[in-house]
């Protein structure tokens, strides 16, 4: 039987350590005994003291003791009887410093003899811990009220062009929020100043904000070595993303935990993501490790080459070679773990497209045909398995929304006009509808002779204009017909009889 089956249903454990649980309700002491375990149960009420307790190791200083007991045996000053008594020595020590920790509880129904419960493998500082909870819990001082969970992690939106904008530029980041990219990503490391770095963070708080009020995904990028304070400024309400340059598993748990924090005194619904960054080849060989390390992780952005790079053209520019060469094959295997540890983890992969030319050197750089390159850079990146790009340059977001899949923000579609149409019903299904147009069918006139007393001639009844009604009917409107037509026939109003429809024998 399991502490969870012994419990009541309104009842959960607080703390737990060593075989002792404190509960909302009671503390309990389980020990196992064969096939049925034992239960020792101590309610508050009744509860007068608990501490915790060390005693030395009975079975470590009594071993210590023995062997330096047996050292005596051997002939004096040798280095055996040394060794011996020393090694007895150093046991009997450890015994009585790392001894055996136990709960000391004190009730009223045994007269103030306390019970000594032992804490099993359980360090000092959680005995501590434990007896300090226990402790609140029988004076009434402990709040039992179980934290929340964490909200869930919202899913991660398809991003094809992420616009990456310096933090300290609020003119050019009002002016983006309104473009073409499907997300903007605010930058508070390389394109900042380091002196206008917590004016950059100042200014990202605002930026923030307003792109959640344009319903705007908003990355940042940080870096680690100031990622609280990044942090700080940065995890707000409409914040999607935090991107850093991570290396290890370790550095990726560290913005977890910090996130965790900030995301717990700030009370957000919503939980940022983690985007990682890989720069270096130790980051491309730890990625895989990276992209499995928390669940916030949603994306990887291959900052190892430029999507230009993969062009490869024969009739490159002149310019831009000298830049760089056009192929890079040292770069193929990172390219490919990159690509295998974002499939296996199931993550997208965004490229940097034309990220080491400036906002307004793409004409310098590339030419007057620079939309092209940046359209055909983002073709070759989506060629090799990327979902996105990351840019510097508003005019390849247009371009890349074209060429990458994804779908934007949906529209709602306006209603459609009002039919003028009658809407059928399932009971007019089989059943035929006389139209008024058709009961007042005109009456034949007799030929009028000399005789002064006409008789007029029985007339003619009016037909049934029948309108047939098939299942794809229901809902929608059936036009009304033309008056004194029937289904393949016309009706002569004159005579009242049917004569063949044109185009029938």
């Amino acid at each position: 039987m399991a502490l969870a089956d012994y419990l009541l249903p309104h009842e959960y454990v607080a703390a737990e350590s060593g075989r002792v649980a404190v509960t909302n309700l009671r503390l309990i002491h389980h020990v196992p005994r064969g096939g049925a375990p034992l239960f020792r149960e101590f309610s508050y009420g009744s509860m007068t003291g608990v501490r915790l307790s060390q005693r030395p190791r009975v079975t470590t200083v009594v071993l210590g003791a023995l062997i330096a007991a047996l050292s005596l045996l051997a002939e004096p000053g040798t280095t055996l009887q040394l060794v011996a008594a020393g090694l007895g020595a150093v046991a009997v020590l450890l015994g009585i410093i790392f001894g055996d920790l136990a709960l000391v509880v004190s009730t009223v129904s045994d007269g103030g003899k306390p019970r000594r419960l032992p804490l099993r493998e359980t360090s000092r500082r959680e005995g501590e811990e434990l007896t300090a909870i226990a402790l609140a819990a029988m004076n009434g001082e402990y709040d039992f009220i179980p934290e929340p969970p964490p909200p869930p992690l919202a899913p991660p939106a398809t991003a094809r062009s992420v616009l990456l904008l310096p933090a300290d530029d609020a003119a050019r980041i009002l002016e983006t929020l309104g473009g073409d990219a499907d997300a903007l990503c605010l930058d508070l490391t390389t394109l900042v100043h380091p002196s206008r770095r917590n004016a950059a963070r100042e200014l990202a708080r605002s930026a923030i904000a307003a792109a959640a009020r344009a319903g705007l995904p908003m990355w940042v990028r940080m870096g680690l070595n100031e990622a609280e304070a990044d942090m700080a400024a940065c995890v707000r309400p409409g914040l999607s993303a935090v991107v850093a340059a991570a290396e290890s598993p370790e550095d990726v748990q560290r913005l977890d935990a910090l996130l965790g924090e900030m995301e717990g005194e700030r009370g957000l619904r919503k939980r940022v993501r983690v985007v990682v960054q890989v720069e270096t080849a130790a980051g491309v060989l730890a990625l895989r490790d990276m992209l499995s390390t928390t669940p916030r992780v949603s994306a990887a952005i291959a900052a190892t080459h430029d999507a230009l790079d993969l062009l490869g053209r024969p009739d490159i520019r002149s310019v831009w070679a000298a830049l760089r060469p056009p192929v890079l094959p040292e770069t193929a295997h990172l390219r490919g773990r990159i690509s295998a540890a974002a499939t296996e983890a199931g993550v997208p992969v965004y490229a940097c497209l034309a990220t080491d030319i400036a906002s307004d050197g793409l004409t310098e750089a590339l030419g007057h045909d620079a939309a092209a390159w940046l359209a055909e850079g983002a073709a070759a990146a989506r060629a090799h398995g990327c979902r996105g790009v990351v840019t510097l340059h508003p005019e390849a977001a247009e371009a890349c929304n074209a060429i990458f899949p994804g779908s934007a923000m949906a529209v709602t579609p306006a209603a459609p006009a009002p039919s003028p149409w009658q809407p059928v019903v399932p009971s007019h299904f089989g059943i035929g509808v006389t139209r008024a147009e058709a009961a007042a069918a005109p009456v034949a006139k007799t030929n009028a002779t000399a005789d002064s007393n006409p008789t007029p001639s029985t007339a003619a009844p009016a037909p049934t204009v029948w309108q047939p009604v098939v299942p794809s009917h229901f809902g929608i409107g059936v036009p009304p017909r033309a008056t004194g037509e029937l289904d393949g026939a016309s009706v002569d109003a004159t005579s009242g009889a049917e004569t063949p429809a044109r185009g029938e024998s």
